[in-house]
């Protein structure tokens, strides 16, 4: 049963990133989203099982993709809503929609891979080895939220970069309610 998950999931990365099969013809209908449960860190909680997700997603906004088969994952981010607005040089910018554009852009046709719990909200999610936590707050289109990523948001802040090129709400508090003065 292992193998042919392992083989599906497999299949799928090949035939979501382009890769030819075996013989040139095109598979016969691949799931388009692949699943399977995969064993944790042998040094931390080795006993953890997380159930891994991959296929083509959609952006639905910075912190948020959904996969073909409508499935959706949160990312473990702390990043604008759509709405959220930031100000440079005195005018407001579309801060939310901005960051979620960064997102779409990075991830492009690339197929991903997300970690989680089954029933929990927040997942780990890669493109290739890419960690898309980290490349959005090094990026400055987040924020760090856990102390592996600090470096991260130091350097995006240094370099103006994202977020960081002028004045906004930390995400987290916009969506409270908090407002820069004078956004709606």
């Amino acid at each position: 049963m292992h193998g042919v998950l392992r083989m599906s999931f497999v299949a799928v990365l090949a035939v979501a990133a382009g890769a030819p099969g075996e013989d040139s013809k095109p598979p016969k209908e691949e799931p388009k989203v692949a699943r399977e449960r995969v064993k944790g860190s042998i040094h931390h909680h080795p006993e953890r099982v997380w159930l891994r997700i991959a296929g083509k997603v959609k952006v639905i906004d910075a912190r948020t993709l959904e996969f073909a088969d409508g499935t959706r994952v949160m990312l473990t981010l702390v990043a604008p809503d759509l709405m959220q607005m930031g100000r440079i040089d005195g005018k407001f910018y579309p801060c939310g929609r901005e960051a979620a554009g960064s997102l779409r852009k990075l991830i492009g046709a690339a197929p991903v891979m997300a970690f989680g719990k089954e029933g929990e909200k927040l997942w780990k999610v890669y493109m290739g080895d890419t960690n898309l936590e980290h490349a959005m707050v090094i990026n400055g289109w987040a924020l760090a939220h856990h102390s592996s990523l600090h470096a991260a948001e130091v350097i995006a802040r240094e370099n103006k970069r994202g977020l960081w090129r002028g004045e906004f709400v930390d995400p987290a508090e916009w969506r409270k309610g908090k407002r820069l003065p004078g956004e709606k």
